[in-house]
C-alpha cells in the first residue's frame, strides 16, 4: 500500500478514506512487523490526502475514541506525524 500511495498518489486518493480506516482498524495487531508496515502504509497515504487538513482530522476522531488503546496510539502518533 505504501509503495501504490507513493507512485499512485491522486489517483489514489479516491480510495484513501477507505484504506486508512482499514489500516486504523488492523492496528490493533500484536506483530511488531506488521505494526511497523502498517505505519509506512499510512505516512505512504498521507500522500494522498487533500491540502485542507481539517476535512480529514474529523473523519480520524473516531479512532482517538475507539475501545481498543493501540489503535488510538497508532491513529494519534500518525496525526502527530502528519501534523509536524
Amino acid at each position: 500500500v505504501e509503495a501504490l500511495a507513493r507512485g499512485l498518489r491522486s489517483h489514489l486518493s479516491s480510495h484513501r478514506k477507505e484504506l486508512s480506516f482499514a489500516l486504523l482498524e488492523r492496528s490493533r495487531e500484536k506483530n511488531k512487523n506488521v505494526l511497523i508496515a502498517i505505519q509506512k502504509a499510512l505516512e505512504g497515504l498521507t500522500l494522498c490526502f487533500p491540502p485542507n487538513l481539517w476535512d480529514w482530522i474529523e473523519e480520524y476522531q473516531s479512532f482517538l475514541k475507539h475501545k481498543n488503546p493501540q489503535v488510538k496510539t497508532e491513529c494519534t502518533n500518525w496525526l502527530r506525524n502528519v501534523l509536524t
